[in-house]
């Protein structure tokens, strides 16, 4: 068994696991994650990762907090998501973050944000309040998806926020 040690950031961590399998351990709750799995640590709380014995996990971190100051991030945000069917999106949107945070050209840091973003509103999407209106709405017609997106932008309403990345592996 491989684990990390305990530890907390100033500003919160997105994780991505992109291979393999772990237990993730917050605010003393155990989560399992599998590849494909997302976890949004917020800012101060511990946590640790253990990987099982014979196992591998590659994880793509962000960690990122508000401009302004801001630290709050949605409560539902706090579990563990399958991506689901959003996952080669979450693996594109984790792409394009690290390679425009590793240019020095004008504009990529705003367009790493964009895709930070992008990323937090999918996991929006993927919450459990965000599941349950995708579920009603897709038992009624043409406005489905609108619910859909009124619901994530009623989520991430705090995520009009100026945002900084901070950390990236």
């Amino acid at each position: 068994v491989i684990k990390l040690y305990e530890h907390a950031h100033p500003f919160h961590e997105l994780g991505f696991l992109l291979a393999g399998e772990c237990d993730w351990h917050t605010a003393g709750k155990r989560a399992p994650l599998r590849a494909g799995d997302l976890i949004l640590v917020p800012a101060g709380v511990k946590h640790y990762e253990r990987t099982p014995a014979r196992t591998q996990a590659r994880i793509g971190w962000i960690g990122f907090d508000f401009a302004d100051g801001h630290t709050e991030v949605p409560a539902a945000l706090g579990e563990p998501l399958s991506a689901r069917d959003y996952a080669p999106e979450f693996k594109r949107l984790f792409d394009v973050v690290r390679d425009e945070r590793q240019g020095n050209e004008a504009g990529h840091a705003e367009r790493a944000e964009l895709a930070l973003r992008e990323i937090l509103i999918l996991l929006c999407r993927l919450s459990p309040a965000g599941a349950a209106v995708e579920a009603r709405a897709s038992a009624k017609s043409v406005r489905g998806p609108q619910l859909v997106r009124s619901a994530a932008l009623t989520l991430a309403s705090n995520l009009a926020q100026p945002m900084r990345i901070r950390d990236l592996a």
